[in-house]
């Protein structure tokens, strides 16, 4: 063999996948689907196998075909370096992968269950274990009950997330004997969703209140059935004045009352969304608009207002970057003072406001280039559905070049082109203007 082809072997062999920092090997696991991990790189030697473990501190198993025996080899192959695991829609999973994590990896700070079928000795065993957890997700598992909470709330001192946000039906599972246990055992907590907890009531609020002053996340959409009264959010907003997000959707008893005083209290809020509140008026976008200057995204949606408050939103909001307009009888003057008001917007929802034409979305198109993603809704008999044509999408993507998408489009039946297509004419436009400026400004000079 000739010394250069020897040299290059040599160089070859001296950056193979062993001789990675570990530092890159951890950052490089990061981005690697944790399946990728456990099925394929764990066949490699076994001096990249013990890098990797070391390496590897998270791993998102999200699939419908993760099964015990996947996690419980997870569990004692990772045991000591394992922080943060991911098991969202993991059906066929049962308690036993639970108790092999909680056994075997000590070091677990953030665990994520979301719509699986585990019951309460699974989070009870992991509680007890695991007891540094600081962030825990258990949406859409309807097989536990307030057992859970009491246990994270009596061992997980240290929790700062938990989720407990349920969909559609919700969940009467959970009562307020358990989340009463949870936040008295655990005040660190700063993030808190709570959405469609069905058989709660207003006394958790109190307590939630009372037990973690320094809470900045709630999300109390739907809860308990619409149960939400204003009292319970003056308590609310009157200890937890550090709140910086609150969804109070689909709250249907409050008044205006209950956000006048959420934004005089929390004046530090960034995020509100108020959609399906059919008692609030354009008193509670004012309140907020005025006593909020920080805020980037609001959601009004199916609410009892109109004009006043998008133009408040214009007028006290320049920086908002996302809002929720749909179902409301909002005109093309109203929408067009907020376009050239607020042009760092980069989300609009404005599905099924039936006084909105082709106006609106030439103005957003004319004053908003940051925009990324639009929701039409089109449906309902709207002046939209014929309204909206093949101009409105091409000015939209020559004036908005981040917009990436566009919800309603196959229902407006003058539209012809899609956005992709709409981006590639606004190009050759605008370079056929750009060319006739330049010529233009040649000609002058000379």
């Amino acid at each position: 063999m000739s010394q250069s082809k020897r040299m290059a072997k040599e160089k070859a062999c001296a950056y193979s996948l062993v001789s990675l920092p570990i530092e890159l090997s951890k950052h490089v696991a990061v981005y690697l689907p944790g399946r990728f991990i456990v099925g394929s790189l764990m066949l490699a030697c076994k001096l990249f196998q013990t890098q990797l473990v070391e390496a590897v501190t998270e791993l998102d198993l999200e699939s419908d075909n993760t099964t015990d025996a996947v996690v419980i080899s997870i569990a004692k192959r990772f045991h000591n370096h394992l922080e943060t695991i991911e098991l969202s829609c993991c059906c066929e999973l049962s308690d036993v992968s639970l108790v092999a994590l909680a056994l075997h990896c000590p070091r677990l700070t953030s665990v994520c269950i979301f719509e699986t079928n585990f019951e309460d000795f699974g989070v009870l065993t992991l509680a007890q274990y695991c007891p540094n957890m600081e962030s825990v997700k258990l949406g859409g598992c309807y097989a536990l009950t307030d057992a859970s909470l009491t246990a994270l709330g009596k061992y997980c001192k240290e929790l700062k997330i938990f989720d407990l946000h349920f969909d559609d039906e919700g969940n009467s599972n959970f009562t307020d004997r358990g989340l009463n246990d949870l936040v008295d055992g655990c005040p660190k907590i700063e993030s808190l969703k709570l959405g469609g907890c069905s058989a709660c009531t207003n006394f958790s609020i109190f307590s939630i209140g009372c037990h973690l002053p320094g809470l900045k996340i709630i999300d109390l959409s739907c809860y308990g059935n619409g149960v939400l009264t204003d009292a319970a959010v003056k308590a609310l907003a009157k200890c937890c004045s550090e709140l910086v997000s609150v969804n109070l959707s689909g709250c249907e008893k409050l008044n205006d009352g209950a956000l006048i005083a959420l934004s005089t209290k929390c004046p530090a809020l960034t995020d509100v969304n108020i959609s399906y509140c059919s008692r609030l008026t354009s008193k509670s976008t004012l309140a907020l608009v005025k006593n909020c200057s920080r805020l980037a995204s609001i959601d009004i949606s199916y609410t009892d207002m109109a004009d006043k408050s998008v133009t408040a939103l214009a007028a006290y909001c320049p920086d908002l970057l996302t809002v929720g307009f749909e179902g409301l009888n909002v005109t093309d003057a109203a929408l067009t003072v907020f376009a050239k008001c607020c042009r760092k917007i980069k989300e609009v929802y404005v599905g099924n406001c039936a006084k909105l034409s082709n106006v609106a979305f030439l103005s957003l198109a004319d004053n908003c280039p940051e925009l990324h993603f639009l929701s039409l809704g089109c449906n309902g008999g709207t002046k939209l559905e014929s309204a909206v044509n093949d101009s409105t999408v091409l000015a939209l993507a020559l004036g908005c070049p981040r917009l990436n998408y566009i919800v309603g489009l196959f229902r407006c039946p003058k539209v012809t082109i899609n956005l992709e297509k709409a981006r590639g004419s606004a190009s050759r436009i605008a370079a056929v203007a750009n060319d006739a400026l330049n010529q233009r400004s040649k000609n002058s000079s000379e």
